[in-house]
């Protein structure tokens, strides 16, 4: 009987040291959670901040298109707890079963998004994702090497032979082909696919790289002309040369990203704990300092005029020093035609819509592609 108590004794102490026993003698499972987002999304300093806060520890992966973050999450060989794909690709996520539905109790800063960015057609309900920002697609140039404002022809045009960027990006890089041919960018007909993938692969000795995070650091390094990118890069890369410009061609693409949390979700509950952070008036302002993209949250608007706040109120709620919080109103963010665009800029734009069945055709025909031209 005494052997039996000691090998009891024993037993519940290697428990308690596995398991992490508090000093009065409760579990205490460390909280993770594993984020997967796009590359140079995020301020960094914010997922520290959501460290420090809430005692949770992050796994933050990144990716660089839709169809990446995709393959990896149905593998199965990886497990996020949030993603940030676009409204095509969760549309896509959603029809496959493959999110999870969020509980919006625990997500109450969600009422900070403005009304205009929920209800929209990836997810009408709003039950599956929480916007994160908006923007469009279009042409970066060098006012210096480009003499007039481009539109999607500019991209075939033989006198900038070598000097265009092009998207590493299916959709993206289709968009500007079916466009000036006068089809859809959510085109499905065969015909008029191989049409672009023919135009593609003629202007493919125009191109001097495709590229996705990278094209914004060509740009700036005046390494090409013009670049197909979306407005927050392009924000970026203008930040770093004044020489360059963006432009949105009359029909090019609308997207919204958004945060979701797959249906395999490890730890759902810090997900919505993290998606409620990233909603928080404060945390939107430093990622819209940081990556120049369109913000949803409209809340945020007040602090970011000059002449409804001053540096010391701003500083004080950012938790910045004052001459930080004086550069981010010196640059009147809200005034900024790229990062906030007039509607009339993108009245006739497109948003990407989940293709079904006809997905894998544009993998096939970007497959074939990358073959023609000998990959990249």
């Amino acid at each position: 009987m005494k052997k039996f108590f000691v090998l009891l004794l024993a037993s519940l102490l290697l428990c308690c040291s596995l398991s992490g026993c508090s000093e009065g003698g409760s579990v205490s499972e460390k909280r993770t959670l594993s984020v997967f987002n796009w590359g140079e999304y995020i301020d960094m300093s914010v997922i520290e901040q959501f460290e420090e806060e809430t005692g949770i520890d992050v796994v933050y992966s990144l990716y660089e298109t839709n169809e990446e973050m995709y393959l990896k999450l149905s593998s199965g060989g990886s497990n996020y707890d949030v993603l940030f794909p676009s409204d095509y690709m969760i549309e896509r996520l959603i029809n496959e079963d493959r999110l999870a539905k969020i509980n919006f109790d625990n997500v109450p800063n969600y009422e900070l998004i403005g009304d205009q960015f929920k209800n929209l057609a990836y997810d009408p309900n709003n039950e599956y994702s929480v916007p994160y920002m908006w923007g469009t697609l279009g042409i970066l140039y060098n006012t210096t090497m480009v003499d007039e404002e481009p539109d999607w022809d500019t991209l075939w045009d033989p006198q900038y032979a070598g000097n265009i960027i092009m998207s590493d990006s299916v959709r993206d890089t289709f968009t500007p082909a079916l466009k000036r041919l006068g089809y859809s960018c959510n085109e499905t007909d065969e015909a008029h696919l191989r049409e672009a993938l023919t135009s593609l692969i003629d202007q493919a000795d125009l191109v001097y790289g495709y590229y996705v995070d990278q094209s914004k650091d060509q740009m700036a390094t005046e390494n090409a002309a013009l670049a197909l990118i979306y407005a927050g890069d392009a924000q970026t890369a203008i930040e770093l040369n004044e020489n360059l410009a963006f432009t949105i061609p009359t029909y090019s693409n609308l997207f919204f990203d958004a945060m979701v949390i797959p249906a395999n979700a490890q730890n759902k509950d810090e997900a919505e704990e993290f998606i409620n952070f990233m909603c928080r008036t404060d945390i939107a302002i430093k990622n819209l300092w940081e990556i120049w993209y369109s913000t949803p949250h409209e809340a945020l608007t007040p602090y970011l005029d000059p002449e409804q706040t001053d540096a010391a109120t701003l500083a004080e709620f950012l938790g910045w020093d004052e001459e930080e919080a004086q550069e981010l109103l010196d640059c009147e963010l809200l005034e900024n035609e790229i990062m906030f665009p007039d509607p009339s800029a993108y009245e006739h734009c497109e948003v990407f819509l989940d293709l079904g069945e006809a997905n894998a055709l544009y993998d096939a025909l970007w497959t074939e592609m990358k073959a023609s031209i000998g990959g990249w």
